[in-house]
């Protein structure tokens, strides 16, 4: 049952991700980008303990405009969360799929503010737990996360179709599946992200 409904969705996930190209756009809203990120966020073991972590994170992805000043935002993203509680330490990794829904303050303008809201949906690959006391290393479950994330950012032109983005946002999990011995949770996550979107001129 686990594994049936685990299929299901990244079956659902990449149906969403790759009807995503139906969009034929060229010009600057509808680029690929590259991002870059740190940030802080609280990491929970179901019924065992809660704690700060850290997040490293690198995404490649594409944007669509999908009308006037809105546009859909996808890609892939690799995130490393670390950590430690009393004599434990831990590394997680995680492959991520977000789906956000964009809004600028102006298309036309070299320069504009953005805020968005989506889903990101998380697969945990790997997870290494080190006990500091007796010198052990045990592996953690993998499992699914779905996750809600809201965005704030600045959009200006770098040079000729090159843009630079910075930004922040706030995500928390929604629901996990996949975990048999208490689930892991990824709460109040705050990021802050640079990058750059690649893009063609309207000929």
């Amino acid at each position: 049952m686990k594994n049936q409904s685990m299929k299901k969705i990244i079956s659902l996930s990449a149906l969403v991700f790759f009807s995503c190209f139906g969009y034929s756009q060229t010009e600057k809203m509808n680029g690929w980008f590259v991002q870059g990120g740190f940030g802080m966020l609280q990491y929970e073991k179901e019924n065992t303990y809660r704690t700060n972590a850290y997040s490293t994170i690198g995404m490649l992805g594409k944007e669509f405009n999908v009308h006037n000043n809105f546009s859909l935002i996808t890609g892939v993203k690799g995130e490393s969360v670390f950590g430690s509680y009393d004599n434990l330490a831990f590394k997680s990794m995680f492959v991520t799929v977000p789906v956000q829904l964009r809004l600028y303050s102006s298309s036309e303008s070299n320069s504009a503010f953005y805020g968005g809201i989506g889903i990101e949906n998380k697969f945990k690959i790997y997870e290494n737990i080190d006990n500091v006391n007796n010198n052990t290393e045990t592996k953690g479950e993998n499992g699914y996360h779905l996750g809600g994330i809201a965005e704030i950012g600045y959009r200006t032109k770098a040079h000729e179709n090159l843009d630079f983005l910075i930004g922040l946002n706030y995500s928390n999990d929604i629901l996990q599946v996949g975990y048999d011995n208490g689930k892991n949770k990824l709460l109040n996550g705050i990021n802050l992200s640079i990058g750059f979107e690649f893009y063609k001129n309207n000929k």
